[in-house]
């Protein structure tokens, strides 16, 4: 029988054998053809879920690498804010200007640093930053939580993110739950969904929130035990869900939408529980069809999980023109009838669809050389390969980061393995196995040989898809340059580890410095007093010959005048031997005083009447002036009665004759305690000492208080050894009371003491052994 029926053939002049050659010609071609059309739209199929899986790996691998470059940033403000030894607003302030987060971190709403705060240090805190910061209004709230963590430091300082100083995260739950697993963990944790403190106003926009933990130096951090007990502060970054997803390169296909799902330990195989809805690209989408593409994947990051449901475009009408299939399936109808109409077109329709399946194959390359222009044009280089063919690809980005050119390398895994360092081969064999057995992330940081045989640092992300017996079908991940990010992180390194052996060498040099200090104040002591003991003995020998000699040589005038300088320049050495010592004592604080609660007033009078015989001599008038209800105060008789002494003898030793000298008593308040860090004021009564002397230069007030120190304008006069004012000074510190120096308008100099009163009964400074 011949394969082929001739047009002249005798069988085809019969009626009936036309309508059956006609009906088997028509029913072959459009069973052909329907056979083609059912194994384009499976190829089309095919594609279209290839394609769907590898946009959903790109857009999951891009959201994980900007959650990783959130947790990298803060790893950055850690590593600063700890080897930073003295941390204020403005080296705060330096770092934040020296960042580029705008172009690095566009989402960026805020970052900051929370530092740990007791109970017992809240009004300190709050006083050190108000004058810190300049803001006078600085406060924690809301308040009740027992250690507190609140906003100190900010950036950027603008706008709706002033409204976060102060503010304790630990009051919200949802903050609260996040940063005490970050200090469990020692890592970073990302918050559920929640409203940014920021954006207070505006109630639908979805923030996100990161915490990682500071902890104390030189202290365990081994046990959760530990790092709780080791907990000194949080560094914190947050952004909105919509900013983040706007930086994100491949989220903007419209033909790709995206929900984003959080729950705690959601797992998909699981069942989950309920979800709650964090994003979505396309919320007034149609409804979804049966034939539409879905993918799930999840996303775990900083003790949360994320749920990614990926729903693809609306599949192609099969009447759409712009459908192959439909095409096809037109394309074999019309064949099909012009066959059976005339069976001369066969083999012309034969040819035409031919041609067609060529059209849909151009097709199908132009599709592909899309993707290839696509990868080639992302900043980070792209690869991606195929487990069942074996086939892998590389993007010219990735030749060209790695020195090569597209002619010059293999599209091969062996590619990759041949340029990886030989310490990197195992951490990436183990990485790549971890991810298609356990699906964990993968993303590790190697180092590669390029083509001029430098070794460079890159950042190797991917992400598979499998079958429905879980075995992997493809991989597509990115190659990122990194080299300069670890080059900064090993300076870094190397300047903490620096610093860290600066700092052992100070407390060394000051541990020497204490000793020798030390040393030197207990040689002094010691001289001291041995020095009082032989000086004492051989003035108190001149004195009693200098007394014996003034009575003998009552006739001889002149025998009697030196005896009378002998005498005077003795007794002048033994105050000065006994002003030394006492000054000694003082700073030593081995000089017992012990404040009473007395009148003063009394003492006063007793160290005026001492010293009458040299009123007298200068005809000098003293007045006593109380300005106040009472004189009563903490004093030491013979202590405050050497202060009054020193006063009233510099007053007469600086008077003009027939002057007068004024003592006012009045109350004020005073400092409480002598170290900077106490707080708050208390009462005291005040004595003001005045005289008509030539008085002091307003540069030597405080001058005249240091040893051996006298005024410029008694120097070459009556002035003194310059010990009297220093010896007070130590005394009324001794009292917790204070002494200073004020110029009188009127001429002369005013001397003001303050001491206690009753009204604070402060406790008594007790003396060191």
């Amino acid at each position: 029988m011949p394969a082929l029926i001739s047009l002249k053939h005798p069988l085809l002049s019969l009626p009936a054998s036309r309508w059956l050659l006609t009906a088997l010609a028509f029913g072959s071609i459009f069973l052909a053809t329907s056979l083609f059309a059912r194994h384009l739209y499976q190829q089309q199929q095919l594609e279209r879920q290839t394609r769907f899986s590898v946009d959903a790996a790109l857009v999951t691998v891009e959201i994980r690498d900007r959650l990783r470059y959130h947790a990298q940033f803060l790893q950055i403000l850690r590593a600063f804010v700890s080897s930073t030894p003295r941390l204020d607003h403005s080296r705060w302030q330096h770092f934040s200007q020296q960042q580029d987060i705008h172009t690095h971190l566009p989402e960026l709403q805020a970052y900051g640093y929370l530092p740990a705060v007791a109970p017992e240090a809240v009004e300190r805190f709050i006083a050190q930053a108000r004058r810190e910061l300049n803001q006078p209004d600085y406060r924690i709230f809301p308040s009740g939580r027992p250690l507190r963590f609140p906003v100190l430091y900010i950036s950027p300082l603008a706008g709706t993110n002033l409204r976060g100083l102060g503010y304790d995260p630990t009051s919200d739950p949802v903050r609260r739950e996040a940063m005490e697993h970050a200090r469990d963990e020692a890592a970073v944790s990302m918050t559920r969904r929640l409203q940014l403190f920021s954006d207070r106003d505006s109630p639908l926009c979805p923030g996100i929130e990161l915490y990682l933990p500071l902890y104390a130096e030189n202290q365990p951090t081994g046990t959760v035990a530990e790092r709780q007990q080791a907990l000194r502060g949080y560094v914190f970054a947050a952004f909105r869900i919509s900013d983040l997803m706007q930086t994100l390169n491949y989220i903007h296909n419209p033909a790709l939408a995206l929900q984003i799902f959080d729950d705690q330990g959601f797992e998909s195989q699981k069942g989950g529980q309920q979800l709650t809805l964090l994003h979505d690209t396309q919320p007034e989408r149609p409804p979804v069809l049966k034939e539409t593409l879905q993918e799930e994947r999840e996303l775990s990051f900083g003790s949360r999980t994320w749920l990614l449901r990926f729903v693809g475009a609306s599949p192609p009408a099969w009447l759409a023109w712009q459908n192959p299939v439909s095409i096809s399936l037109i394309a074999g109808g019309g064949l099909a009838t012009l066959a059976a109409i005339l069976l001369w077109t066969l083999t012309t329709q034969g040819q035409r669809a031919q041609a067609q399946a060529q059209d849909m194959t151009r097709a199908l390359e132009k599709s592909e050389q899309r993707f290839r222009l696509a990868a080639e044009g992302a900043n980070d280089g792209i690869w991606y390969r195929d487990f069942c063919t074996g086939n892998t690809y590389f993007s010219e980005r990735v030749i060209r980061l790695l020195g090569y050119t597209g002619s010059s390398i293999e599209q091969s895994d062996d590619f990759f393995l041949r340029r990886l360092h030989p310490d990197d081969i195992p951490r990436r064999r183990q990485a790549l196995e971890t991810h298609l057995k356990q699906r964990a992330p993968y993303d590790l940081e190697v180092r590669m040989k390029r083509a001029d045989g430098h070794w460079q640092w890159f950042n190797i992300k991917g992400q598979a898809t499998w079958d429905a017996q879980g075995q992997p079908l493809l991989m597509a991940g990115s190659l990122s340059d990194i080299d300069a990010r670890k080059l900064a992180e090993i300076e870094l390194h190397q300047h903490r580890d620096r610093l860290q052996e600066l700092v052992e060498e100070r407390t060394e040099l000051l541990e020497i410095a204490l000793k020798d200090a030390r040393e030197a104040g207990r040689a002094k002591s010691e001289f001291l007093a041995n020095m009082s003991h032989e000086l004492r003995t051989p003035l108190h020998a001149m004195l009693g010959f200098a007394s014996m000699g003034l009575g003998k040589s009552e006739g001889n005038e002149k025998i009697h005048r030196y005896f009378e300088r002998i005498e005077q320049s003795a007794e002048r050495l033994l105050t000065l031997v006994n002003d030394l010592l006492d000054l000694a004592r003082l700073e030593a604080r081995k000089m017992e005083i012990t404040p009473s609660f007395q009148d003063v007033l009394p003492i006063l009078q007793q160290v005026v009447s001492e010293l009458d015989p040299l009123l007298q001599k200068k005809q000098l008038q003293v007045t006593i002036e109380q300005h106040c209800a009472s004189t009563m105060a903490f004093a030491d008789t013979p202590r405050f009665a050497q202060v009054l002494n020193n006063l009233l003898s510099n007053a007469i030793r600086f008077s003009p004759a027939g002057g007068c000298i004024r003592f006012i008593f009045s109350t004020t308040e005073i400092p409480r305690g002598r170290r900077n860090s106490d707080q708050g004021r208390m009462s005291a009564l005040t004595l003001v000492v005045e005289d008509q002397g030539p008085g002091i230069p307003a540069d030597e007030l405080e001058v005249i208080f240091d040893k051996f120190a006298q005024s410029s304008r008694t120097r070459t006069g009556a002035g003194g050894s310059g010990l009297g004012l220093a010896i007070c000074r130590e005394i009324m510190a001794a009292h917790r009371g204070r002494i200073h120096a004020e110029i009188r308008a009127e001429g002369g100099a005013r001397l003001i003491v303050s001491l206690p009163n009753a009204d604070n009964n402060p406790p008594r400074e007790e003396n060191p052994p």
